[in-house]
């Protein structure tokens, strides 16, 4: 059991990492980019920076510990049924995959929050460093596909504490391309940024029609990851029936 929580945590961080290297670069690139431009100059120490994109990545990933925790509580206390779960991953994966063909014009159709986009102005005007943190729980509430698509699998976790912990795996991953990306901002090339955005576009559109699989398996009630356990089983009890026959 615990190999496979690690591997589910594994598999998260990948591919958060791997849809989020175009994705979260040029979507939340601008907001790195912003208080880049605002707090550092050519003489702030490069450790400084570290200690900034740190602190704002640690808030990302606290919002979406929290969202995962939230999300898995509820799918576990309400026993979402496996038709309705099947429903949510089946409408996920048709937006992953229509945002992997459309970009981030699909992206722009979802609703916007202005209390939020107030309060992260006024947290970028902030002189205190800490300040950086709190944008980055502001920022993992803005509204994201990928983080629904998370919010999505997470619900099928068996406890608010798993889900807490894939919600660790989903921020870690989306955070390693913004790190990168603000510690070494002025080097990365356009067309760096082309291809992973296209590379990214090409990995989502296959998580989604991953997601868009395991959504109708669980309408049919069959669990993809089980179906050679459960057919080995059967397998086995069938033989072992007729070993007593004889």
């Amino acid at each position: 059991m615990q190999m496979m929580h690690n591997l589910s945590f594994l598999g998260m961080f990948l591919a958060a990492l791997s849809m989020s290297l175009g994705h979260c670069v040029g979507m939340c690139g601008g907001i790195v980019s912003a208080f880049s431009q605002i707090k550092f100059s050519k003489v702030t120490s490069f450790s400084y920076q570290l200690a900034c994109h740190a602190l704002y990545n640690l808030g990302r990933i606290s919002t979406y510990m929290l969202l995962g925790a939230i999300a898995a509580g509820l799918g576990h206390s309400l026993s979402v049924s496996m038709g309705f779960r099947g429903v949510l991953f089946i409408s996920m994966g048709i937006i992953l995959i229509g945002l992997a063909l459309l970009g981030a014009r699909m992206e722009k159709l979802s609703f916007q929050i202005p209390f939020i986009s107030f309060l992260m102005k006024k947290t970028l005007q902030s002189q205190n460093i800490l300040g950086l943190y709190f944008l980055g729980v502001l920022n993992g509430f803005l509204p994201c596909m990928m983080v629904y698509s998370f919010l999505a699998s997470v619900i099928l976790s068996h406890s608010a504490f798993m889900g807490a912990m894939l919600g660790l795996s989903f921020g870690l991953g989306t955070s390693v391309p913004l790190f990168l990306m603000g510690v070494f901002l002025s080097k990365i090339s356009i067309s760096y940024r082309k291809f992973f955005n296209l590379l990214s576009k090409g990995l989502m559109g296959v998580f989604g029609l991953y997601i868009l699989y395991m959504g109708i398996m669980l309408i049919n009630h069959q669990n993809p990851h089980a179906m050679h356990h459960q057919n080995s089983t059967t397998q086995h009890d069938h033989k072992g029936a007729h070993s007593h026959e004889h």
